[in-house]
């Protein structure tokens, strides 16, 4: 069974990251965070299915016969939709929708070899280490106490009932999986400075939450499982929109005009990130003449498509990570304190979260107006 679960969680992420990149190739130019949402939310709502259904099935046909419905579901959902997939053209492209960096020798990307993935760590800019840091705290925050609400709230609030603990506990999956997509819709529509405060509010729900448990005034449970949920749906659509949109943006460059100052590219290339941010050191500007596309290249997609992968595999892998590591020393704190130990523990995790998303926001800054309309102009 535990080398099954090692084969599982290793399809399980592939899959995972394999299928943002799929969705982030197919939308990067219109309702990208529409498209990630409605993608986690049917995930959510899968797992509340799951939890409610596999109970039932259990007791009609058992254990055995319920495991090979689930694994001939599971398989023949995903072969159905494989073939849907491979039979469907590529995503559009427009031919001014170009991706360009300045040419460098020794940052540049090589049009002619696949660069290691050490190399394209080179690439990412700032604002994805940032993201980062708010991967291993909040997911800390998040998954770890989700993953044992049962446990916990049966002990706290239900005498040791745990369908009854489950069945309050399914309110905040319940409660995600349905605002994950209006508020993917949301945030497309809002500027680009909405996904940094967009994770700030998700911190203070949490704080918030956990705040509300750690005063032990609350005879059920209820009230801070829809914080949590609401602040689950917000953290998931504004974390994974701002890490595609950051490798999105990590791909197109600054130009720099002859005269000193940013211009578009044909009027086409919007810088998004600030130059500092981007780890790419722009072409000089030359003198006289009008502006000329000096040291300019285009990006292979196979190259940007790489870089968005890693990305992504790298902000899963640091929230796997966190999610089986915390664990260990909430144990510790759990056997030392009980409940409100755990809650304190959730409790400095929301405020650390909330400071690195305070710092996320102070340096997420957008230049061209029209923040986050950007795919509108690109």
């Amino acid at each position: 069974m535990v080398v099954g679960r090692v084969f599982f969680g290793l399809g399980g992420e592939v899959v995972g990251v394999l299928g943002c990149e799929i969705i982030t190739r197919w939308f990067q130019h219109k309702r990208l965070s529409l498209a990630l949402a409605i993608n986690l939310g049917l995930g959510r709502l899968g797992s509340v299915s799951n939890s409610i259904l596999v109970p039932w099935l259990i007791e009609l046909y058992g254990v055995i016969a319920v495991t090979w419905i689930a694994t001939l579901l599971a398989i023949g959902v995903s072969t159905i939709g494989l073939i849907s997939f491979l039979a469907t053209s590529g995503p559009a492209t427009e031919p001014d929708q170009i991706q360009l960096i300045p040419e460098n020798p020794d940052k540049g990307l090589d049009n002619n070899k696949p660069l290691s993935q050490t190399a394209l760590l080179h690439h990412f800019p700032r604002i994805f280490w940032d993201l980062a840091r708010v991967s291993l705290i909040d997911y800390a925050c998040l998954n770890t106490f989700t993953n044992s609400a049962q446990r916990l709230l049966a002990i706290r609030f239900y005498n040791g009932d745990q369908p009854a603990a489950g069945a309050a506990v399914s309110i905040l999956f319940v409660l995600s999986g349905f605002l994950i997509s209006p508020l993917g819709f949301l945030l497309d529509a809002l500027p680009a400075s909405g996904y940094p405060r967009a994770l700030i509010t998700s911190n203070a729900l949490l704080i918030l939450a956990h705040g509300i448990f750690l005063t032990d005034s609350i005879s059920t449970p209820i009230v801070p499982l829809c914080l949590i949920g609401t602040a689950d749906a917000l953290l998931s659509v504004a974390f994974w929109g701002s890490v595609t949109r950051c490798l999105l943006h990590a791909t197109h460059a600054e130009t720099r005009a002859s005269r000193g100052r940013e211009t578009c590219l044909k009027d086409e290339l919007v810088p998004l990130l600030r130059e500092e941010m981007m780890d790419i050191t722009p072409p000089p500007s030359t003198e006289g003449g009008e502006d000329e596309e000096v040291g300019l290249r285009e990006v292979p997609s196979m190259q940007g498509e790489a870089m968005r992968t890693l990305g992504i595999g790298i902000m899963t892998s640091l929230m796997n990570i966190s999610t089986a590591v915390v664990p260990a020393f909430l144990a510790v704190v759990e056997n030392a304190a009980g409940f409100l130990g755990l809650e304190f523990v959730f409790l400095v995790l929301g405020v650390m979260g909330c400071v690195v998303c305070v710092r996320l926001a102070w340096t997420w800054e957008l230049d061209c107006d029209g923040g986050g309309r950007e795919e509108r102009e690109i």
